[in-house]
């Protein structure tokens, strides 16, 4: 401030002065009474007394007000310049700590902005947001520069109202109504209106004249994700457990020298131990003899050093009584975070009874080999006693395959006598026709050659038949495509005359072509096979009339044959075995027994097909898959 500034400043103070004015007032009150003394010459004052006095008063207040106009300026004006220094040095103090609050402003920004979390300052009475951080902006994915606009519970749950659900209660709330910090699990709607778990940390700012909360600054932490992996944590910690519980191995884990840092009841039980707290701290070497605390150094050793787990180890074992057992443990090793083994999991199986067991088995392995000499003395007398069977079992095959080629040999010849019967009693009354038409005089050659064309047509018949049958007969190595429905009648011609001689009626009508890539000869004796089993049960059986039914068809690329005959069922026990070797219904001496069985081998074996037979309402149904061929 400028000496003339002062100055003013110095004059206005002395001007406002009680004492200025007065000497003033009295300056120029006794200055008026003088001059006008001299003007009217007032006797009242007298002549030369009076006007002395009047000069005194004037020049002692004239004085008096110069000499305290000057001492109360130069007063004021030190007073003056004191302040003005005080008040510059006051100035220089605030401006220096507006810039320490600045610099503090500015650190507190940095601060609050290198919070990895939403930061800020709500208004307690309008909720509205004063102050905020960086982290709250990213966190309601606002731009930086965006005004505080708006109210907490806008931002946060999208409500047009403070939130107070008493499920869900508001933290700024609970801190005015307590006013003490708070810190709760709060529920938040994000943008997406999906709900998040938000940690909220909220302190009171107090008004210092009211004492009321004024403000409240409020940290969120959003742990939605970690409550999550909490949960999943203790879901798996629940599994762990109920695991470790219904294990029913032992399980423990020890720290790397071996001493108990968890014990599961299973382990606490094999040791004799009613509560697994019991060993924790104490060493598993206290639990092995002597002879066996060596062997499992060396395997923790080996596990520390090189990282190799263990498996298997058998181990003699104490219990808390002092009784011994046998354990098989398996080890591995627990891992830090910097990856550096800090303790050990043994998970141990009681394997007293296999070791006994094994020990066991050792005397009497040790019996065996005693007797082993004696058994390998008895075994060269067994050996030439089976020798001995195996051939006699095979000359008993080699006379049961013999005695069946005799029974098929005999069926074909009883089938050729059922063909042959007719034409040779047509021959015998051609020959008769041909005597009579002699005896009579009626022969001429006319005659004699139309009963040579008859006779000679009827050994015709009787030579096709020997060729169907030597046809049948000879072995066909070579798979070719042929007609499933003339097999069917060739197989019928046959049997046809020995089934019809049995009165028994053969139906049979599908002339649709249904080809088929095999062998047919091995067809036609599974389809004899079958006639004459169907023709023997029609035999047995009192049911009229007699009938054997054929059907073919081709169904989802199949080619199927049922023989049906009405013959009555077959009981389980024997429809079970009906396709075993040398197993026949039939009285002994009666059947071989291998005619199905041999039926069965030819189509699912020789043709990669099925044969099966199932129990029908009147009878019994075989029934013969083979692949269709398609040309």
């Amino acid at each position: 401030m400028s000496n003339v500034v002062i100055q003013k400043e110095a004059f206005k103070r002395v001007y406002k002065s009680k004492l200025t004015w007065f000497l003033i007032i009295m300056w120029t009150l006794f200055v008026s009474l003088f001059l006008i003394y001299d003007i009217e010459q007032s006797a009242f004052f007298g002549q030369g007394f009076s006007r002395t006095l009047l000069i005194v008063f004037a020049l002692f207040f004239g004085f008096a007000g110069i000499i305290f106009f000057k001492y109360n300026t130069r007063l004021y004006m030190g007073k003056i310049k004191n302040q003005n220094q005080l008040l510059q040095h006051r100035e220089g103090m605030l401006m220096k700590s507006n810039e320490k609050l600045l610099r503090q402003s500015r650190f507190l920004k940095l601060v609050t902005d290198s919070f990895a979390h939403p930061f800020f300052v709500v208004d307690a009475q309008t909720y509205e947001i004063k102050i905020a951080n960086k982290a709250f902006y990213t966190h309601h994915g606002l731009p930086e520069d965006t005004p505080l606009k708006g109210k907490c519970y806008e931002l946060s749950h999208q409500y047009k109202h403070p939130c107070n659900a008493k499920n869900n209660p508001c933290p700024l709330q609970q801190v005015k109504r307590t006013q003490k910090p708070v810190v709760s699990q709060h529920k938040h709607q994000n943008g997406e209106d999906k709900e998040r778990v938000i940690e909220v940390t909220a302190f009171p700012v107090f008004d210092e004249e009211t004492g009321q909360v004024r403000q409240i600054i409020e940290y969120n932490v959003d742990i939605t994700e970690r409550l999550n992996e909490q949960t999943i944590l203790s879901q798996k910690e629940e599994q762990l457990r109920s695991i470790i519980t219904t294990s029913p191995d032992g399980i423990a884990v020890t720290d790397l020298q071996g001493a108990l840092t968890f014990v599961s009841e299973k382990t606490a039980l094999l040791l004799g131990f009613d509560n697994p707290d019991e060993l924790l701290g104490r060493s598993i070497f206290d639990f092995l003899p002597t002879e066996e605390q060596q062997q499992a150094e060396k395997a923790i050793l080996n596990l520390i050093e090189d990282l190799k787990p263990f498996e298997a180890l058998e181990l003699k074992t104490l219990k808390k009584d002092g009784t011994h057992f046998y354990l098989e443990t398996n080890a591995s090793l627990l891992y830090d975070k910097d990856n550096k083994p800090y303790a050990m999991v043994l998970i141990s199986r009681d394997i007293t009874d296999r070791k006994n067991t094994e020990e066991r088995l050792l005397d009497l392995n040790s019996q065996l080999q005693e007797k082993s000499f004696a058994l390998e003395e008895l075994n060269v007398v067994l050996e030439k006693r089976i020798g001995d069977e195996v051939e006699a079992s095979r000359e008993k095959d080699r006379l049961l395959a013999l005695q069946s080629r005799q029974a098929a040999l005999g069926e074909m010849i009883g089938n050729i006598a059922h063909q042959w019967r007719q034409p040779l009693n047509t021959i015998n009354l051609i020959i008769f026709d041909l005597l009579e038409a002699y005896k009579h005089g009626e022969l001429n050659d006319t005659y004699l050659q139309h009963s040579y064309d008859d006779i000679n047509r009827v050994v015709q018949t009787l030579s096709q038949t020997i060729d169907d049958f030597r046809n049948f007969y000879k072995p066909v190595k070579d798979m070719k495509v042929f007609d499933v429905n003339q097999i069917i009648e060739q197989s019928l011609s046959f049997t046809g005359a020995s089934i019809t001689a049995n009165n028994i009626e053969v139906v049979f009508g599908n002339t649709e072509k249904i080809s088929v890539h095999g062998y047919p000869n091995e067809l036609i004796q599974t389809l004899i096979n079958i006639f004459n089993n169907a023709k023997d049960a029609l035999i047995d059986s009192p049911v009229q009339p007699r009938i054997i039914e054929v059907k073919s068809m081709v169904d989802n690329g199949k080619a199927i044959i049922e023989v049906y005959n009405n013959g009555g069922n077959i009981s389980d026990e024997h429809l079970e075995k009906i396709f075993d070797p040398y197993y026949s219904t039939k009285p002994e001496g009666q059947g071989t027994g291998l005619g199905l069985f041999i039926s069965k081998t030819i189509i699912e074996k020789n043709m990669q097909g099925t044969l099966k037979v199932d129990n029908t309402s009147e009878g019994v149904c075989f029934r013969i898959e083979l692949k269709a061929y398609i040309e």
